[in-house]
């Protein structure tokens, strides 16, 4: 089965800019950012269903359009 607890970012994100969305919903419980392996974290209870599709934004640093 597919370990769904856990997702790696491809960049390293500006922490409060995450958005995570669970089959289109975005999701403001059950994750958290884990800095040291650069990933999103789910909760046991709100860990996605095989299948689900996980999409996660963020702004990375140097991105900002100052």
């Amino acid at each position: 089965a597919q370990d769904l607890t856990s997702f790696e970012l491809t960049q390293w994100p500006v922490p409060e800019t995450i958005t995570v969305r669970v089959d289109g919903q975005t999701t403001t419980i059950g994750w958290s950012y884990n800095p040291t392996d650069n990933a999103i974290d789910f909760d046991t209870d709100y860990v996605p269903e095989g299948g689900s599709q996980v999409e996660v934004d963020y702004a990375v640093y140097g991105d900002c359009n100052q």
